[in-house]
């Protein structure tokens, strides 16, 4: 089973063969990830904290943001999702991308990643965690 630093490692080294794989954002360190906890009162999924030390962004089956983007679009969406069921799921989650049509991808900080639909109230899971999502993608190059 590969843990997050091996999925990494893979990535990376991927990345330097592939002009297509994103992977050469420069990772942040533990005092800016302590202040974003702290900024939007989270505690991050350890998987995704250890992402954004190595790259500060990536594409990995989904483009995961970089921070500055990560922090301004979890605010936005405390901002616009006020009904009780999505702003519970709000509360400790941070926003990490979107699936292209305005609905945003939260992570909780279990690891777990949902898509929240603008349009209704409503919001699927889905995966039930942060390393699974980069194992399917890194499954994809395991013949190359």
């Amino acid at each position: 089973m590969q843990n997050i630093n091996t999925c990494l490692d893979k990535l990376d080294k991927l990345s330097e063969t592939s002009e297509w794989i994103k992977a050469d954002t420069p990772g942040l360190a533990n005092e800016v990830l302590a202040f974003v906890e702290s900024l939007l009162d989270i505690q991050m999924c350890p998987d995704l904290k250890e992402t954004f030390r190595r790259h500060n962004g990536l594409f990995m089956g989904i483009d995961i943001f970089n921070l500055q983007t990560c922090i301004i679009s979890t605010l936005q969406c405390r901002e616009d999702y006020t009904d009780n069921k999505r702003r519970r799921k709000l509360r400790g989650a941070l926003v990490i991308s979107d699936d292209g049509s305005g609905n945003p991808i939260l992570i909780s900080n279990t690891g777990q990643l949902y898509l929240f639909h603008h349009d209704d109230i409503t919001y699927e899971i889905l995966e039930s965690n942060f390393i699974t999502v980069f194992r399917n993608y890194l499954s994809g190059f395991e013949d190359e």
